[in-house]
Order: structure tokens, then C-alpha cells, then sequence
């Protein structure tokens, strides 16, 4: 059953901070830092909800969808999309897991490197994905490196951008990084 409280004051001059600071209490996720969005969205009633991005054009002809920018880029670029797997609904946003949904390829690049990769584990955290120190949120972009080995054990070293729009996590592969820059870091 939900659970109002008492104004004293008319709803316009109510402060912002206190509406939220109600908000966080009646949810009970006031002093919780960071904020459990899980626990909010369950109390208000709400569902996050994600879209599958590769199909979202599907009603179009092949001939009519527009072409990606990792798939037809003339330079050697990819980019790595990460779904979240079926975790617990109490656990903060970094600690929530990650698998590989699919992997975007420029012609070039698949001809120098690899068309798709795959995590060594089934997920990987997304504190693991965005950096151990690192703030995120929609909307930064964090640059990092990302080492890939082949069978043969000969790993490649990528510059890469890391950023999310609160459902999925991408990783642009930008460029290789040099053999003289990978060892002097």
C-alpha cells in the first residue's frame, strides 16, 4: 500500500530537495549511497526497459536501413556491445554483470584483427568495464585500454572509449596502441 505524508506548505513552494529527500525515504533508500535506482523504480511503480538496437529498424527493406558507423567505416574501428545479464535487484550499478551481445566490425579491421571476441568468463562486471576508479554515468565517456589475444596467445592493445546509455554498455575500439606506447605506460 503506498504511503503519502503531510504538507504543511501549498505543492509550489514545496523545495525540490524535499520531495526528493521523501522520495529516497519511502522508498528506503535514503542514505544509501549510491542511490539504489532499483529500489526507486520499484516503489514508483516502473520497469527499465532496454531496446534492442540492432533490430529496431527491422520493419525496413535491407536495402532501405541505414548503414552503422563501425560496419561501414573505411578506417579500422569495432565496437563491443554488452548487455546486462539477470542479476540482483538490490546490487549497486557497478557491480551488475555484463556479457557480450554483439560485436560490430569495420572491413578493415576484420581483416587486420578479428570480426567478434568473447569475454574469457561468462560476464564481467561493469566496474570492470568502465575501470576500478572510474565515475560513470549516461553520458561520460571514459577512455581505457582493451588487450585481445588471439588463439595463438598474440594480444593486441586498443585505445578505447568506454560509455553506456543506461541499459547497455558500448566499447568503441578506436586504434591499436603503438608497441613503443604499451610499454612505457
Amino acid at each position: 500500500m503506498q504511503t503519502l505524508r503531510t504538507a504543511s506548505k501549498p505543492e509550489e513552494r514545496i523545495p525540490p530537495e524535499e520531495i526528493l529527500e521523501t522520495l529516497l525515504v519511502e522508498a528506503g533508500t535514503a542514505g544509501e549511497l549510491p542511490t539504489n535506482e532499483k529500489k526507486l523504480l520499484r516503489y514508483l511503480g516502473l520497469e527499465q526497459m532496454s531496446f534492442d538496437f540492432m533490430n529496431e529498424l527491422s520493419f525496413l527493406d535491407t536495402e532501405q536501413k541505414p548503414p552503422g558507423f563501425a560496419e561501414k567505416h573505411v578506417l579500422p574501428c569495432a565496437l563491443i556491445v554488452y548487455e546486462k545479464t539477470v542479476g540482483n535487484e538490490e546490487s549497486f550499478v557497478e557491480d551488475d554483470d555484463y556479457r557480450i551481445q554483439y560485436t560490430i566490425t569495420s572491413p578493415s579491421f576484420r581483416r587486420l584483427y578479428f570480426s567478434a571476441v568473447q569475454i574469457s568468463g561468462d560476464t564481467s562486471k561493469a566496474a570492470e568495464l568502465f575501470g576500478p576508479n572510474e565515475f560513470w554515468r549516461v553520458g561520460n565517456i571514459v577512455e581505457k585500454e582493451l588487450a585481445v589475444e588471439n588463439r595463438g596467445k598474440e594480444a593486441w592493445r586498443f585505445e578505447t572509449e568506454v560509455f553506456s546509455n543506461g541499459y547497455k554498455i558500448f566499447q568503441f575500439l578506436k586504434r591499436p596502441v603503438s608497441k613503443n606506447r604499451s610499454n612505457s605506460r
